[in-house]
C-alpha cells in the first residue's frame, strides 16, 4: 500500500486498519475485521492490511505482530497490540461515533 493511500485512510471519519499475517485469512481476527466491516458500513471503514506486503509501511509503524489502529480524522485514537475480541472493537467504534 502507499504512504498516500494510507494517508488517506488515516484522515477518513472513523477508520480501523488490521494489520495481520496473511498466513492466517481464515483466523479470528479477520473474520471479526469482516463482521465489522458489514456491521459499520457507511459510518466506519475498515481495512485488512497483510504485513509481510506491507513492510515498510509496518516498519514505519513500529508494526510486527497483529496490531489494529483507530483513526479519526487524522489522528490515531487507540493502538492495540495481539489479538482482541471484536465485542470490544465494537464498543471503542459505536463510543466514537456515539460519544456521549
Amino acid at each position: 500500500m502507499s504512504k498516500q493511500k494510507y494517508r488517506d485512510i488515516m484522515d477518513e471519519d472513523l477508520s480501523l486498519a488490521v494489520f495481520h499475517d496473511g498466513l492466517f485469512l481464515l483466523d479470528k481476527p479477520i473474520k471479526d475485521a469482516r463482521k465489522l466491516a458489514g456491521m459499520f458500513k457507511g459510518a466506519a471503514n475498515i481495512y485488512k492490511l497483510d504485513i509481510n506486503e506491507n513492510k515498510e509501511l509496518c516498519r514505519q509503524l513500529r508494526i510486527s505482530t497483529l496490531t489494529y489502529l483507530i483513526y479519526q480524522k487524522g489522528a490515531q485514537i487507540e493502538r492495540i497490540e495481539g489479538e482482541v475480541d471484536r465485542v470490544t472493537l465494537q464498543e471503542k467504534l459505536v463510543n466514537l461515533l456515539h460519544p456521549q
